[in-house]
């Protein structure tokens, strides 16, 4: 038990047990924060140490204060029955029963709690029981102020909250019950401010006097409750005692949770967020996530020497985007379309797209497939084995090893032996020996060494721009937005050639793409399959929001549809309808490839009368159909 929660606990029993108190406690936090779940394993066993009778009951659900009547009818009898059947038990073996002084005097005049009471007993059944505690009622000998009631889930009642308030106030004010009421005053806020808009609206239309609604809550809410107490979960904590319940020890998954636990409780605080239900949320999905990963590995064969340094940067991914989905709402994390990876910068304001200002400890990589996993439970087990394999490429590269190799040559006292280690690195580069991502990290250093070190450095820059142009291009495939980091620095000529560079590669990378793309329709085997491919490619790479589809001619897709099987025809058709038909929003992405389909559905309608066989015709006006849809759609 945290600090705070013990503080909690002494402040409520000081109320529970003071004599004569006339006005209820409020325990206030966010949903998520595990209130509930420390009011019944925390707070109830700690006030039953008081020798209180405590009733717990929950607001959810119930629809009227009859109803809710009748619930604590049914509690305080049932304590009732209790209490009886305890006292015949020790009659029986012969004990003395010494009769205790009330902690409070008991009015004389029966209370309106009372009566509310006698209510409820109208609905059981007529046992010895009822029929005792009726009698006790009636003659004022239970005292009430040997009760703890405690209301949850206040701000999710159907129940009017004034009326509510009403209720406890007799309770606490008539009868000196001890009232806790469970709340979100904030999400109660938000309801009843809203209600004050419906509301005023609707009375404006009519010319009468507005009403607040939230001023009457506060009015109530001040006589009825005497102080609020705030709960916010203290999630480091709680952290170790959730991670033994859900992933259990002995497991490399739990040795990575305990390692990473300040990096993952650092991103909740980031945000500020103290939200139990989330944290539990992204354990759950991690320990699922985790497995996978570690069967892709064995699966593939690739060398466990990479999985530690992987699983914690998926750890970090689970855990920003389950914060911006569980509590701000965040239904999905920007990541472009041509891409399944990317890193964002993660701050107090959750996700951003600006990534101008790099720093590797507020950024997160972000992993399309890890991100599906959270908002749809479905796991991509391709798109997991491509990044895993993407990563370990990274990796075995060595950038840092690299970077550092030639960050060490500053250090060094003796020029010669810089100009030779320096040799051997534009040796590496002229051999083609470093990976795409390494580029963008080495330029500026190496490009200020060279100034430094080399008499004829204009020439040996205009030599290394040379080596480096014709390694990128050939490594274009390597590409991949989320390596290419570049620290802008006083090196003009360096930061000139980073954005040259990086126009290199891309346009490289995308020539590339749309040759294999176009190769497709050379290609017989698994036509369909690497058309789907080619139409999932949704990316407006090509700008005017055109996908990759347009790097096809229209005629040539015509061509190859009209004479594939009948089979594949009708796949066809359910690809283009799931990408474009079933897709709402798509004019946001693809309108420019209206031009295309309508191309597409020209050329097709002057094929289909070409056609012998009929059934062969009749699939082909069912695609045109679907293109012709997909016209309307784009226009």
């Amino acid at each position: 038990m945290s600090e705070s929660q013990q503080e909690i606990i002494s402040g409520i029993k000081v109320y529970i047990n003071e004599c004569y108190s006339d006005y209820a406690v409020m325990l206030n936090g966010s949903w998520g924060s595990g209130k509930t779940y420390f009011v019944k394993n925390e707070l109830i066993p700690a006030l039953e140490e008081e020798r209180k009778a405590v009733i717990y009951i929950s607001l959810f659900g119930i629809k009227c204060v009859d109803d809710l009547i009748n619930v604590i009818t049914m509690h305080v009898l049932n304590i009732y029955s209790n209490k009886r059947a305890q006292k015949r038990a020790e009659m029986n073996i012969g004990l003395k029963i010494l009769n205790k002084q009330a902690s409070s005097s008991v009015s004389q005049i029966p209370s309106v709690f009372v009566g509310i009471i006698n209510k409820g007993l109208k609905l059981v059944p007529n046992g010895d029981t009822a029929k005792a505690f009726f009698s006790d009622i009636q003659k004022n000998t239970i005292n009430f102020a040997d009760y703890v009631f405690i209301f949850d889930d206040f701000e999710r009642s159907v129940i009017d909250k004034i009326e509510l308030l009403g209720l406890f106030d007799e309770m606490v004010e008539q009868n000196h019950a001890k009232v806790i009421i469970v709340c979100n005053e904030v999400a109660l806020l938000k309801k009843i401010e809203k209600d004050d808009e419906d509301f005023n609206n609707k009375k404006a239309v009519n010319n009468t006097e507005k009403k607040i609604l939230t001023d009457d809550y506060n009015l109530y809410k001040e006589k009825v409750v005497g102080f609020t107490i705030k709960y916010a979960a203290d999630l480091s904590t709680v952290y170790r005692k959730i991670l033994d319940n859900i992933v259990g020890k002995q497991s490399h998954c739990y040795d990575c949770l305990i390692e990473y636990k300040s990096e993952v409780l650092e991103l909740f605080s980031r945000v500020g967020s103290h939200n139990l239900r989330t944290l539990i949320f992204v354990l759950k999905r991690f320990k699922e996530l985790e497995h996978e990963i570690e069967l892709a590995f064995d699966d593939a064969k690739i060398d466990k020497k990479y999985y530690s340094r992987y699983i914690a940067l998926v750890l970090c991914n689970v855990t920003s985007v389950s914060i911006m989905y569980k509590d701000f709402g965040m239904s999905d994390v920007f990541i472009p379309k041509d891409r399944d990876v990317v890193v964002m910068p993660f701050s107090s304001d959750g996700f951003a797209k600006d990534m101008i200002d790099f720093n590797i400890n507020n950024h997160i990589r972000l992993s399309r497939y890890v991100n599906q996993y959270i908002y749809d439970y479905a796991l991509n087990k391709g798109l997991l084995l491509e990044d895993i394999t993407r990563f370990v490429l990274g990796e075995m590269n060595d950038i840092k090893n690299n970077t550092d190799k030639i960050d060490s040559i500053y250090c060094l006292d003796s020029d010669i032996e810089a100009k030779k280690r320096l040799d051997s690195v534009l040796d590496d580069i002229k051999e083609n020996q470093y990976c795409l991502g390494l580029y963008p990290r080495i330029l500026s250093n190496l490009f200020i060494l060279i100034e430094t070190l080399y008499d004829d450095s204009n020439r040996k820059i205009e030599l290394l721009k040379k080596d480096i142009i014709k390694n990128v291009k050939a490594r274009a495939d390597e590409f991949d937005v989320s390596s290419w980091h570049y620290f802008h620095s006083g090196n003009t000529i360096a930061n000139e050639f980073n954005e040259e560079l990086y126009s290199i590669v891309e346009k490289t990378f995308l020539e590339s793409k749309k040759q294999k793309y176009r190769d497709v329709f050379d290609d017989e085997q698994d036509f369909v399959d690497h058309f789907r491919e080619l139409v999932k490619d949704d990316s407006s790479i090509l700008g005017d929001k055109k996908s990759m589809l347009n790097c096809i001619p229209a005629s040539k897709m015509i061509d190859k549809f009209v004479n594939l099987p009948n089979s594949n025809i009708r796949k066809i058709n359910g690809v283009l309808s799931y990408y474009y038909l079933n897709v709402k929003n798509i004019n946001d992405f693809r309108s420019g490839d209206l031009e295309l389909f309508r191309e597409m559905e020209t050329i097709l309608c002057k094929k289909i009368p070409l056609v012998n066989s009929k059934l062969k015709r009749r699939h082909l006006q069912y695609l045109l159909d679907c293109i012709s849809n997909i016209c309307k759609k784009l226009a």
